[in-house]
C-alpha cells in the first residue's frame, strides 16, 4: 500500500480512488482489503502481520494499548515504527487511546494506564510452516499437545522450492504449495507463501 504526500492533489486522488472502490466492492470487502494491506512500517503489511510481529499473537486477542498501536501506525508507519521510533509510537498510541476512551470504547482509567506501557519490540516468527503452525495452534483443543501430518523434511525442501520459484518471478509474486498424500489424504506440506517478508507473505494462499 503506497503512502501519498498530504496535499490537496493527493486528497483529491484519494477521494477518487475511494469512490472507485465503493463502486466495485462492498464495505466488508473494502475493510478486508485495508486490514490485509495497511502499512505498518518496513516490510509489514496488514493487521495480522503487524500483530504477530509486535505482539506475537492473533489480532482477536489484543489488549487496549495494542489495539490503539495498530490503529495509530498506518497513519505514519515509518515515522511511528515502535522498533525504531518508540517515543513517537507511544505518543500516537496515547492519542488514539484517549480518543477511544472519549467515545466510550475503553474505560478512561484503563486507557490512562495503558498509555504508560512501553512501545513493543519487533519479535521473531516461526521459521518453518508458519501458516500451518498458526492454524494448528488456533484449532488445537490442547495447545500443549498439537499434532499434524506435516513431513518436516519435505516441508523445508518445498519451502525452499517456493522461494526459488518466487525469486525468478516478477516483483510482487508469491508462491504457495500444498502436498497431499493421495492414499491417506493427509497434508504433508503446506507452504502458504514463499516469503513472509515480501508483500502478501502473511496471507496463507493455501486457504484461498
Amino acid at each position: 500500500m503506497k503512502t501519498s504526500p498530504r496535499n490537496i492533489g493527493a486528497k483529491m486522488i484519494e477521494a477518487f480512488r475511494a469512490w472507485q472502490l465503493e463502486r466495485r466492492y462492498t464495505k466488508e470487502e473494502i475493510l478486508e482489503l485495508y486490514l490485509t494491506l495497511a502499512p505498518y512500517g518496513g516490510n509489514l503489511e496488514g493487521v495480522r502481520a503487524a500483530t504477530w510481529a509486535y505482539f506475537g499473537r492473533e489480532p482477536d486477542n489484543l489488549s487496549p494499548d495494542q489495539i490503539a498501536m495498530l490503529i495509530a501506525l498506518p497513519q505514519s508507519p515509518e515515522a511511528r515504527r515502535p522498533d525504531l521510533r518508540p517515543q513517537a509510537a507511544i505518543v500516537a498510541r496515547e492519542r488514539v487511546l484517549m480518543r477511544l476512551a472519549d467515545q466510550g470504547l475503553f474505560q478512561k482509567d484503563l486507557a490512562a494506564e495503558s498509555a504508560d506501557y512501553p512501545a513493543p519490540k519487533r519479535g521473531s516468527f516461526p521459521t518453518v510452516a508458519w501458516h500451518a503452525s498458526e492454524e494448528a495452534l488456533r484449532r488445537a483443543g490442547d495447545p500443549d499437545n498439537i499434532r499434524t501430518t506435516l513431513d518436516l523434511a519435505l516441508q523445508k525442501e518445498v519451502e525452499q522450492l517456493a522461494k526459488r520459484a518466487a525469486g525468478t518471478s516478477r516483483d510482487g509474486v508469491q508462491v504457495a504449495i500444498m502436498v497431499v498424500d493421495i492414499a491417506t489424504r493427509e497434508v504433508r506440506v503446506a507452504a502458504g507463501s514463499a516469503n513472509r517478508g515480501a508483500a502478501g507473505g502473511w496471507i496463507d494462499l493455501t486457504n484461498r
